[in-house]
């Protein structure tokens, strides 16, 4: 029935367009319309309109519009001609010239990959890129063709006004006639048999024993011109007088005499957007679409199987007893029935108000009304009157518990207990502060749980009590329903579900946080399966999914959701009656809801196979509309870039979902859910492909993907070169500032060593001015003594010899005063100083080979550089022939433009790892020594020890050089530093 069925219609507030009679689908799932107002694209969710110019078509109104098998779409015109639109490519063919006459081009049709046409002039065929008229040359005598349909058997139907319905068999060249109609729609069953609109009349038109066509009535005279037959074989039919006719499948797929008890009918009344039904189609996914003269209408099965009730109906109460399944309607007079197929059938229970229905473990039946029960055990039936008075008594929930003992909830009472006529409240429940429990449940182990709001759930064993709640794990709200299997209990609540096993509870989290809530009914199947009733419609969560979440407590289980866009009755009761959802005869599912109630078969959801299709519609940068076809450049800094995309999925396009990835930003696909706009703000520049992609309703991906290469343009100071500059810049700046500490540096070493030959100067002068003085007045006395002795005195003798060594330390003092104001040539001359050296230790071990080389423009020295590195190398080479016990010892001069090297290199026994780590041997400052007078000089050492010991000194060449060394950019750069920076110093 139509009312059973899915219904949606949109009209002109929705955006559909005035003046439509062509309806089509092309191969990517989209619709369109076409008619007076243009083409019109839509989605299930937006139309959109392409202008004739915009795609290039032939300015003229449409009349008919075709989506072929190679997904491109032919568009008719009422003044002749039509158009082929293939992506972004558009074939136009005039009215003159290509086989299509002048006139309405009122239909396409195609068989085996051709297209054919049907205009008033004649039939025309698309071959080799053109139209040409098919005449007598196929059978074809008629030259106006007024119908042209392929039927779903792949044979071609075509007739003319008054002339025979020409059939052109699948696998035939030739046409051949079959009877004298003109119908406006061919709707074959088989290959022999089907239906004829047209008229007022449905006809039947099938083939006799001996291969005769025949056309008989059917006996309904109130159809109209337009007819289809849907996926599942129902016949649908635009009704004489207004909307539409509906024939179920197992009529329609026998054509024949039919009865107007058969149909059922579907007008504005009932929701259609007009009585006026201009066009019809049946979409790849199953569903029908009509257009009206006031908008489109769509029809699709759901899995649900709704029951209609009537408007007083506020709630049901369900319960499966003896094989069938009841439904106690509130506040029905004569409420119990039971549900037979879609329909409701009275029983011969007791009239009486249905708040609570309960079937308990030995199979019997128990009614919960306004302050009493009924027990049904076969034919016998009686009623159970509670004690007490008051109005609204509601009986919220009942359990009978493995003693034979019934408990039964009223609202705002202490539960109630019943046993062998007896009324009571139960002793163990007189001090607990909790009073009324939604739910209840009879356990296996003869307890009973009593669930309560807040979390709270009271088990009671005989005369003693157990709170469960949230420091056993729950945490669902209020507790509104139970339900054992086996082992376990589910427990339902306003906020989750949990699992019951013991005294532990285990929440079952679903992946999307809100979807669990609300939930009134549970029933887990024997294949594991839990289904639940639910504020957010039924829901399934798999078996593989619940031993997951069992085995990992943090994990959130992915789940099945079916909300009114499946049929779904509604939202269930939250508080009575309870449970709303039950397990019925052939495993079928019954879910009940506020004024609503429908059956499920939980085997038979159907899964939508078609990959949905994918488009990008606009792209819009900062608000203004951009071309996109070849891909876009854009201006420095857009500050919002947006892409709206449509979607071909016909079949609960709401649920149909976006994935897209920007490459060059992206690494992976992301999920954007149902938007159907991708909005990206404040790219940085560079190079991207934005790639878009789509998933229908079952998760079934588009074959193909939308991809659009981009460009955002820097702004200067985003662009290489800026980088490139700061770059430069920066390098510069170190630079300078490493020149300048540089410079520093070599001033405060300077003005030290200038320090220390200052006050050698004055060391020497006070030598040779005063003590050098008074030595020599004094060697000059004991000379004027000395020649008063007489040649034999031995004394005289004496005299002459301390002369003749006063006169060799004298001479050494004198050198030591010229050294100490900085004229000794081996101070300046490093080669020359370090053969000294060599000639000088080459004595004190000659059994140990010294050698010496120099590489690079020798460089004369500083004064007290020189002496400083002469120190050095002399401790190195003292060390080396004490400690190395080697044979070979080699020192290394290099003269660099950069640094001054000196190498000395033994293949002794190296220095061992313990006194290189110390930096000394216990007692002895050679190491030490040598580092402090580097560190003097603002130089390095680098001690390495493989196969003998290494000792590398590195000194820069403007602290090393008596005067400056270096490149001529470098001496160019020091000129300029100083003139900016620190005044010229002396050298």
């Amino acid at each position: 029935m139509i009312a059973q069925m899915y219904h949606r219609s949109w009209t002109v507030q929705d955006g559909v367009p005035q003046g439509n009679w062509a309806i089509t689908q092309t191969t990517d799932g989209f619709l369109w319309l076409g008619g007076v107002a243009g083409l019109y694209r839509f989605d299930g969710l937006t139309f959109r309109r392409f202008s004739a110019s915009s795609l290039g078509l032939l300015p003229d109104e449409i009349s008919t519009v075709f989506g072929a098998s190679d997904g491109s779409l032919w568009i008719g015109y009422r003044f002749g001609g039509a158009s082929q639109v293939r992506g972004s490519k558009v074939l136009n063919f005039g009215p003159d010239g290509h086989g299509l006459i002048r006139g309405t081009l009122r239909n396409f049709t195609e068989r085996d990959g051709v297209i054919w046409a049907r205009t008033p002039y004649g039939l025309s065929r698309f071959q080799a890129g053109k139209w040409n008229l098919v005449g007598s040359e196929m059978g074809l005598n008629e030259q106006s063709s007024y119908y042209a349909q392929t039927d779903s058997f792949g044979n071609l139907w075509s007739g003319a006004f008054g002339g025979k319905l020409n059939l052109l068999p699948r696998g035939s060249d030739r046409f051949v006639p079959t009877v004298t109609s003109s119908p406006t729609a061919i709707l074959m069953t088989s290959p022999n048999s089907g239906w004829l609109t047209g008229g007022d009349e449905l006809g039947v038109l099938h083939r006799n024993d001996s291969g005769e066509w025949v056309e008989s009535d059917s006996g309904f005279h109130k159809s109209r011109d337009i007819g289809l037959i849907d996926r599942d074989g129902d016949l649908w039919l635009s009704q004489k007088g207004g909307g539409l006719s509906h024939l179920p499948a197992q009529y329609a797929r026998h054509p024949g005499r039919v009865e107007d008890s058969w149909f059922d009918h579907f007008d504005q009344n009932e929701g259609l957007s007009s009585n006026d039904i201009l066009a019809g189609f049946s979409d790849r996914e199953g569903g029908v679409w009509f257009v009206t003269a006031k908008g489109i209408d769509y029809f699709r099965r759901t899995p649900f199987h709704p029951f209609a009730l009537s408007a007083e109906t506020l709630s049901i109460a369900l319960a499966h007893y003896r094989g069938k399944v009841y439904a106690g309607l509130f506040p029905i007079p004569s409420p119990m029935r039971t549900l037979e197929g879609a329909s409701f059938v009275a029983t011969k229970l007791p009239d009486s108000t249905v708040r609570c229905l309960y079937v308990d473990a030995l199979g019997d039946l128990w009614i919960g009304g306004y302050g009493e029960v009924i027990h049904v055990s076969g034919n016998t039936v009686q009623k159970l009157r509670i004690p007490g008075g008051g109005s609204l008594r509601d009986v919220q929930a009942i359990a009978l518990d493995h003693r034979g003992v019934l408990w039964v909830s009223l609202r705002g009472e202490t539960p109630w207990t019943y046993k062998d006529g007896t009324w009571g409240q139960p002793p163990v429940l007189a001090h607990e502060p909790l009073r009324t429990p939604i739910s209840m449940l009879a356990m296996d182990d003869g307890s009973v749980l009593l669930g309560y709001v807040s979390n709270q759930i009271l088990r009671v064993s005989g005369s003693t009590t157990q709170r469960l709640g949230t420091r056993d794990g729950l945490a669902i709200g209020n507790v509104t329903v139970f339900a054992q299997h086996k082992d376990h209990v589910w427990v339902g609540g306003s906020e989750g579900l949990a699992l019951l096993r013991g005294n532990k509870f285990t929440t079952i989290g679903a992946a999307d946080s809100d979807l669990i809530h609300g939930v009134s009914g549970i029933v887990e199947r024997a294949n594991g399966d839990v289904w639940l009733n639910s504020v957010n419609g039924a829901l399934r969560i798999d078996a593989g999914e619940i031993r997951r979440a069992l085995a990992d407590t943090s994990y959130h289980v992915r789940v099945l959701q079916l909300n009114y866009l499946d049929g779904f009755p509604g939202p269930p009761t939250s508080v009575r009656p309870l449970p709303t959802l039950v397990e019925g005869p052939g495993q079928r599912l019954y879910f009940s809801a506020l004024k609503g109630l429908a059956w499920l078969d939980p085997d038979k959801i159907a899964s939508n196979p078609q990959p949905p299709g994918i488009a990008l519609d606009r792209v819009h940068v900062d608000g203004q509309d951009i071309s996109f076809s070849n891909g876009f450049s854009l201006k420095p800094k857009p500050d919002e870039l947006d892409f709206d995309i449509a979607v071909g999925a016909l079949l609960m396009p709401e649920r149909a979902r976006v994935r897209f990835m920007l490459e060059g930003f992206d690494s992976d696909w992301k999920d954007a859910g149902d938007t159907r706009r991708l909005v990206f703000t404040h790219l940085p520049p560079g190079h991207y492909r934005l790639r878009i992609a789509a998933l229908n309703s079952s998760g079934i991906a588009s074959r193909s993907e939308v991809s659009v290469p981009f460009y955002v343009a820097p702004t200067f100071i985003q662009s290489r070169w800026f980088m490139a500059l700061c770059c430069v810049l920066g390098v510069l700046t170190l630079w300078t500032l490493y020149a300048i500490r540089l410079r520093y540096v070599t001033e405060q070493i300077r003005k030290s060593f200038a320090s220390r030959r200052d006050e050698r100067e004055k060391i020497a002068r006070e030598l040779h001015d005063n003590f050098f003085q008074g030595i020599q007045s004094v060697l000059l006395r004991v000379h004027t003594e000395s020649t008063r002795l007489i040649e034999e005195e031995p004394k005289r003798r004496i005299f002459q010899e301390i002369l003749i060594y006063s006169d060799q330390v004298m001479l050494e003092g004198r050198q030591l005063v010229f050294e100490l104001r900085g004229g000794s040539a081996a101070s300046h001359d490093l080669p020359a100083a370090v053969q000294e050296l060599v000639l000088e230790l080459r004595d004190a071990n000659p059994a140990i080979t010294i050698s010496t080389n120099v590489s690079g423009a020798i460089q004369p020295l500083g004064v007290l550089i020189g002496e400083e590195i002469i120190s050095i190398v002399r401790e190195a080479l003292w060390n080396a022939l004490r400690h190395s016990e080697g044979s070979n010892i080699g020192i290394e001069l290099h003269f660099d433009k950069a640094e001054l090297r000196v190498k000395i290199v033994d293949d002794g026994i190296g220095i061992p790892a313990g006194i290189l780590n110390k930096g000394q041997r216990e007692g002895h400052f050679g190491l030490p020594g040598m580092r402090e007078r580097v560190s003097k000089i603002n130089g390095r050492i680098e001690v390495k020890v493989a196969s003998g010991t290494s000792i590398m000194l590195r000194i820069p060449a403007s602290i090393a050089y008596a005067g400056e060394r270096g490149s001529l950019v470098t001496r160019l750069f020091r000129k300029i530093r100083r003139k900016l920076v620190i005044p010229k110093g002396e050298h």
